[in-house]
Order: C-alpha cells, then sequence, then structure tokens
C-alpha cells in the first residue's frame, strides 16, 4: 500500500513546474503582444543567466529569438552561444529536455540572421552550419522503442502492438486539426535564405539544386521560381521576409485505437496543433508599384516532421505507461480485498485502495511538452527591385529606408500576432 500512496504522490508532484515553466507564460504573453525584450529579459533571467544555469538549451533558443526581434545583437548572442555550447558539449544541460532536429536547423539560420541584421560577413557561416544540419542522417529510436515494448508484454500479454501504432497514426492523420508534416528534414526557410546569401557572395556551387529544393515546397511562390534569375542578372534587389503569427502548441492528443479499447486503455501522444498567422499577407510597396508577400513555409509542419521521428515510441511508451496503470490497479484492488478479508471487511482498507486506484488511473504520462515557442506559424517573402527612393512602406503603415551602402538587401518583419508591435529590420546581403 506504501507503494501505492507513494505512486499517487508522484503523480501530484509532476504538476510542478520547472523555473523555464514558470518563466514561459509571461514570456509567451510578452512575446505575443510585441514586447520582444521584456520577454527576452523574462527568459534569460529564468534560464541562461540563473545561478546554477537552468534549462540553458530550450531558454536560450527563446531568449535568443526575443533579442533578435528587439534588436539587442549582444544578449541574443549570448542566448544562442549558451544554447549553442549544449549542443557542443561545452555546457551541460540535465533537464531532460531531447534536443530537436529542427531547432538545431533553426538556431543556425537565425544566427545567421543576425548577422545580416549586423551587418557582418559571418552570416554564410551559420547557414552553411544550419545546411549541415539538413544534411545529417536521422537518429534511430529503436532502443527506446523495445524498453517501451518490453514494458507492454510484461504488463498486459495480448496488446497487438503493431495494429494499435496503425491506428493510432490512422487516427492523428485524420484529426481535423492535424498538421501535415514536411516530407524530409529540409527547413525551406533555412534553405532559401542560405541560397539567397550564399549566391549574392559569389557562391552559386549549390544555388540551382537549393533554389529547386524551395520550388517543390512552395511551388506558387512567384518571387521563388524568378529569383535565381534575378540574382543572375546583377539587378539589385530587396529580399522581404515575413515571419507570421506564432508557431502552434505541443499538446498531448487523446487517441483510442479500437485494438486497446478492449483492455479498457486510451492513450495520449505529443502533437502539434495549428498555429495562428497574425495576416493574411504583408503588402509591399515600392516606387510606387505593390507587391504581397506569398507562402514559402510553415513552421508547424517543420516541427510535426520532428515529432513523427519519435511517433511510434511515444505511442508505445503511452501503451506502455496505460497498460501499467490497468495492471497496477488490478493488483491494488487484489491487494486491498485480500487484506480486507484478514481484517473482516475493514472499510478503511477498502476506501484506500479504492482512492489508490483513482489516482493510478486518473494520472497521465509526464510527456515533455516543452517546445521553441518564439517562432512563427509561417514564413512569407516578397522581392522587389532596389527602390530609386531607397524606401519601402509596408501595408501603408510603416516606411522602411534601406541604407545607401547596401546593395541588395534583406528586411526581416516579426508579428507574432495583429495587435502587436511588428519588428522591422534592415540588413545586408552583400
Amino acid at each position: 500500500m506504501r507503494h501505492i500512496l507513494c505512486l499517487i504522490l508522484m503523480c501530484g508532484l509532476a504538476a510542478c513546474g520547472t523555473t523555464y515553466d514558470v518563466a514561459h507564460d509571461d514570456f509567451i504573453e510578452d512575446f505575443y503582444n510585441g514586447e520582444y525584450a521584456i520577454a527576452g529579459d523574462i527568459m534569460a533571467v529564468a534560464t541562461v543567466s540563473a545561478n546554477p544555469v537552468d534549462t540553458p538549451y530550450i531558454g536560450g533558443l527563446q531568449c535568443g529569438t526575443a533579442y533578435l526581434w528587439s534588436g539587442d545583437a549582444a544578449e541574443r548572442k549570448m542566448c544562442f552561444d549558451t544554447a549553442n555550447n549544449v549542443l557542443n558539449g561545452t555546457l551541460d544541460d540535465d533537464s531532460g529536455y531531447r534536443i530537436k532536429q529542427y531547432e538545431k536547423i533553426a538556431m543556425a539560420t537565425y544566427q545567421g540572421i543576425g548577422e545580416i541584421l549586423d551587418a557582418s560577413n559571418d552570416a554564410g557561416m551559420f547557414f552553411n552550419r544550419a545546411y549541415m544540419y539538413q544534411s545529417e542522417n536521422v537518429q534511430d529510436n529503436d532502443a527506446e522503442i523495445t524498453a517501451a515494448q518490453e514494458k507492454i508484454n510484461k504488463n498486459m500479454a495480448g496488446v497487438n502492438t503493431n495494429l494499435a501504432i496503425s491506428q493510432a497514426i490512422s487516427e492523428m492523420d485524420s484529426a481535423p486539426d492535424a498538421v501535415a508534416p514536411m516530407r524530409d528534414y529540409v527547413n525551406p526557410y533555412t534553405t532559401y535564405i542560405g541560397a539567397i546569401y550564399n549566391a549574392l557572395n559569389g557562391d552559386m556551387g549549390n544555388a540551382p539544386l537549393d533554389f529547386s529544393r524551395v520550388k517543390a515546397f512552395a511551388p506558387n511562390n512567384h518571387f521563388v521560381v524568378s529569383d535565381l534569375d534575378t540574382i543572375k542578372s546583377h539587378k539589385d534587389s530587396v529580399w522581404v521576409f515575413f515571419e507570421n503569427g506564432m508557431v502552434g502548441d505541443i499538446r498531448p492528443r487523446a487517441l483510442a485505437p479500437a485494438v486497446l479499447q478492449v483492455f479498457g486503455i486510451r492513450i495520449s501522444v505529443p502533437d502539434i496543433f495549428p498555429g495562428t498567422p497574425a495576416l493574411s499577407n504583408l503588402r509591399v510597396t515600392a516606387d510606387g508599384k505593390s507587391v504581397n508577400t506569398e507562402f514559402l513555409a510553415n513552421m508547424d509542419s517543420i516541427v510535426k516532421t520532428d515529432i513523427n521521428k519519435y511517433r511510434n515510441a511515444n505511442i508505445i511508451k503511452s501503451i506502455a505507461f496505460e497498460s501499467g496503470k490497468v495492471a497496477a490497479a488490478i493488483m491494488t484492488k487484489s491487494v486491498t480485498n485480500k487484506m480486507s478479508h484478514k481484517n473482516n471487511n475493514n472499510l478503511w482498507l477498502d476506501f484506500l485502495g479504492t482512492y489508490a486506484m483513482i489516482g493510478i488511473m486518473s494520472s497521465d504520462q509526464p510527456w515533455d511538452l516543452r517546445s521553441w515557442t518564439a517562432l512563427p506559424h509561417e514564413i512569407q517573402v516578397a522581392r522587389v527591385d532596389m527602390p530609386r527612393t531607397r524606401t519601402l512602406v509596408l501595408d501603408d503603415k510603416y516606411t522602411v529606408e534601406i541604407p545607401n551602402e547596401i546593395k541588395n538587401a534583406a528586411v526581416f518583419i516579426r508579428l507574432p500576432s495583429a495587435g502587436a508591435t511588428p519588428s522591422i529590420g534592415v540588413g545586408r546581403l552583400n
């Protein structure tokens, strides 16, 4: 009985958050409203600047993004460097957070964007690093699957795991709010901006292939189709990158595969639910002519690709957890019945047994649902000839001046929500 009551206590304690969890809600509220510097300070103090450092990797990604859009280069580099030091093994992160492939790619991309905004010559180094991450082999998770399968076999012999997995995947994919994954680990945003930057700076080696890959993900984007020809023509241009809305939330998705219903088992699996755009698009006006930004990439889909990497393991882990609860509840009922019988049907023991069973069956799988929530829902892009006035107007609201020393420019706009203050930065591509 002591072990059962300990299980109930542990389930209650699992709800307690880390420093990151406590800070996250305030971070997102401020970021959503366009208070990027405040959001960055909240996350930096709670994580990468904490003593001892708490969750430096995911905290570094969050505050690095916020400081990027607040224009604080020193703090941006501090946050991203902290996260990168975890990747390089020079800083420990014992939070249990599993580093995701898309995060490594996106971090290198945002480091490159920061260098463009700083008019630095180091941007290419980060885009090449992002390219390298995209080329890495996907790690397998066979060991995790095997361990979870052994738990199922011990607790609930007779569960057809392969059928349960296929039924769970079918449920996930057919849900009305299901996010479609990318076809592979290529991030069109990373590939696109890296191809533009490298080609404009004399490295045309991978440009044809990279632009071709991006076209496959955004076949209706008129700018992507003609970018390479524009670069080859040596016509000075301005590329506009619109980071629109907020990426979706990662939450448990409740599933009920038919093969598990026989055992009274329902499972939950981490999944991403769709984020929201701030605007349908952005109008860009230069020299009296206007174009609208067009879709390039959906960050929800990029995240979903990484989630799917572990989907089978998570389904099996959830089955193992739920079947373990059933087995523990059956054992509790058996033990308390025997003890009550020996003690003349002691009602107090019956009550403790019932309470323990309720605690066991109502406990949830403690998924780690932390994610890089400062990312956009989608990226849209546009391109215009460098205006004679070197001035752009966005949605008839915001005027953007292009410095004379910039030959080809990049304009980055971050708008988390329709009511937020946009962050607008002008950078040098060459």
